[in-house]
């Protein structure tokens, strides 16, 4: 992985993105991403997420809009690196997000969008072998299950 020398730059995400409460009946397009602002999720490294296809968004989330220059899954895969200490900061205990909070969210990125697909290759392969280490898993789990229930008389 070369990443042409790109170097990581370090914006607000209002910089690189629009960014309003999901609106009802509103048709977003494929690449908005979206985070729940409303009894949101803590404590999980996936709380953004990425439409696939145009499509409706509830109004529990906000919706992150990126602009022209910015991969939308490298976006996430941007944003996720940069929740946790977001998050810690500026949300806390509450289990709601203000919108306004979202002004504070710095995303370090790279401009260059080889670079960003160069990344986004990267995380794909890598997520590829820990989704084949749990299917292993899942498997000896079942196996012991199948040998241990041969072990004793029913």
């Amino acid at each position: 992985m070369a990443m042409n020398n790109s170097a990581l730059i370090c914006k607000p995400l209002t910089e690189i993105a629009e960014i309003e409460r999901a609106q009802k009946n509103r048709i977003y397009p494929a690449g908005s991403i979206y985070v729940q602002v409303s009894a949101c999720k803590k404590n999980t490294d996936e709380i953004w997420n990425e439409l696939v296809e145009p499509g409706t968004i509830d109004g529990k989330f906000a919706v992150v809009i990126p602009k022209a220059g910015i991969i939308p899954h490298y976006l996430v895969i941007a944003l996720e690196k940069a929740t946790a200490e977001w998050h810690s900061r500026y949300i806390g205990t509450n289990i709601n997000i203000s919108m306004d909070a979202f002004k504070y969210l710095r995303v370090m990125y790279h401009e260059d969008i080889k670079a960003q697909l160069e990344v986004i290759e990267a995380i794909r392969a890598v997520e590829q072998l820990m989704q084949q280490e749990k299917e292993i898993v899942n498997n000896l789990k079942e196996s012991k299950r199948w040998f241990l229930q041969g072990m004793f008389a029913s």
